[in-house]
């Protein structure tokens, strides 16, 4: 059986334990993605996650977010020109679908383009959520 997914240890996962575990996924980018990637990560992880899973086989550019206790899971690509996809449940089998399943079927949460404006959906995303960062809200980059 092939995993497509290694859930890293549980605990929560501010930037400074995040860093280390999704690095090497950010390095397959070029240098220019990558300062975009890594204040992607900061600003999720300013939420700190109760877990982290890196994609592996053809999920090896996503990684994911999850906060169980509020059902909330973020699908993060390493893609700068792609989008940011909230799920509610289930985010195991729906990140094995397509894109164009998970939009035809409408079974996301929320989706979030990676545009200008990414920075204040996820903050609002978050906190529509009840989810707070344990210090100041995070700042646009």
């Amino acid at each position: 059986r092939r995993l497509n997914w290694e859930v890293l240890p549980p605990g929560k996962y501010p930037w400074a334990r995040a860093e280390s575990a999704v690095d090497h996924v950010i390095r397959t980018v070029s240098l220019g993605d990558q300062a975009v990637l890594r204040e992607r990560v900061k600003t999720i992880t300013a939420f700190e996650p109760d877990f982290i899973a890196v994609g592996r086989n053809g999920f090896s550019r996503y990684v994911v977010y999850g906060w169980d206790g509020h059902e909330l899971y973020v699908l993060e690509s390493t893609e700068v020109n792609n989008a940011t996809y909230v799920l509610k449940k289930n985010w195991e089998a729906i990140s094995a679908m397509t894109k164009a399943q998970v939009l035809d079927d409408g079974v996301h949460h929320a989706r979030l383009v990676h545009r200008g404006t990414w920075w204040k959906a996820i903050g609002d995303l978050m906190r529509t959520e009840g989810i707070s960062p344990p210090g100041a809200w995070p700042k646009h980059p």
